[in-house]
């Protein structure tokens, strides 16, 4: 994910000075012109600020019980096997620390779904005929049983911003926000489906975790769209939080 473990390690390194020189400038040139890059890169520093901020009297309190009893069992311990539990509690320790930031960054990242997803309206999907079959029945009979996969497939193989518009709703119940990101982008702004798919961006932006991605389209949403009320709601929710 993008507001996640993908960059996680580049972010490290180049805190740590651990990059090579080529690749230091190409970071910082980035940051200067992907903004949603830059944003994520301030969060992980604030994150890790706040890790090391709030559980340092936690980690000291564990780091001096874990001193205590490697000095009980250095009394009791022969020297070769001293090295290994030195070893043992630096990983605990290392442990501890990976936990607390995992916490921290999955509690965050919950925050922004959950509410995602109470704003994610309910689609139920075109109209299935009795008579003539149409090209998007088969797709939405299993889109309406949700059989997500065959409802997928099914619609794949339409070329239309209808089929876009619903490929984009299944990602996102599947959860995969990605998807449906790149589903709901590609539809046009004549289309009858535009202002729908332009919310539900929104909502899978910030599923994401890409706030400010998804407040620049909720701020254009509230201004004149059927979904005004809706975004502007969610707004104060997320300005608030």
């Amino acid at each position: 994910m993008e507001q996640s473990f993908e960059h996680i390690e580049l972010f490290e390194a180049y805190l740590s000075n651990s990059l090579e020189d080529n690749n230091i400038l190409a970071f910082e040139a980035r940051l200067s012109y992907d903004q949603e890059f830059s944003d994520e890169f301030s969060r992980f520093k604030k994150l890790e600020e706040g890790i090391r901020q709030h559980y340092r009297k936690e980690l000291k309190s564990k780091f001096n019980e874990i001193d205590k009893e490697l000095e009980n069992e250095i009394v009791s311990t022969p020297k070769s096997n001293i090295r290994k539990l030195y070893w043992v509690t630096s990983a605990v320790a290392a442990s501890l620390i990976i936990g607390i930031f995992l916490f921290n960054f999955y509690k965050s990242e919950s925050k922004y779904t959950e509410l995602a997803q109470q704003y994610w309206p309910v689609e139920e999907g075109l109209p299935v005929k009795m008579s003539a079959k149409g090209i998007y029945d088969d797709a939405m009979n299993a889109y309406k049983q949700e059989q997500w996969q065959e409802a997928e497939n099914l619609l794949l193989a339409i070329n239309s911003d209808t089929a876009s518009y619903f490929l984009g709703v299944i990602n996102y119940q599947q959860k995969e926000f990605d998807k449906s990101v790149q589903c709901f982008k590609t539809i046009s702004e004549t289309s009858v489906w535009y202002e729908q798919s332009q919310y539900r961006l929104a909502l899978a932006y910030l599923s994401l975790n890409k706030v400010d991605t998804a407040k620049k389209i909720l701020k254009s949403l509230s201004e004149t769209s059927p979904f005004k009320k809706d975004a502007e709601l969610l707004l104060l929710e997320l300005y608030s939080g």
